[in-house]
């Protein structure tokens, strides 16, 4: 256990984590290089909702601060999920669609 833990941390002293999207990419010190990094996740979970000085949107899906704007893809997630992000993003997209026909 104890070589266990020293591999782990010479391993990690000689890494950044880079933040890329909504995924955590590991990059060598050595050769770093963003612009080639990728993300095999589909970005999500990016705007607050709520009624707070961070939030982006309402609970209706409104942008704050602007009229008859609305954002409905996976970016209004709160977490995300373990699986694919169709079927959340089609019941987001159900939802605002009756949030417009309903105002």
């Amino acid at each position: 256990m104890l070589q266990f833990l020293k591999v782990i941390t010479n391993y990690l002293a000689s890494v950044h984590l880079v933040a890329l999207g909504e995924a955590w990419t590991v990059a060598k010190k050595s050769n770093l290089d963003l612009a080639k990094a990728e993300t095999a996740y589909h970005p999500s979970c990016t705007l607050k909702m709520g009624v707070d000085n961070m939030a982006v949107v309402d609970e209706k899906l409104k942008v704050h601060g602007l009229e008859n704007i609305r954002v409905v893809d996976a970016s209004v997630m709160p977490e995300i999920t373990s699986g694919n992000l169709n079927a959340p993003t089609l019941m987001i997209a159900e939802r605002a669609s009756n949030f417009i026909l309903n105002s």
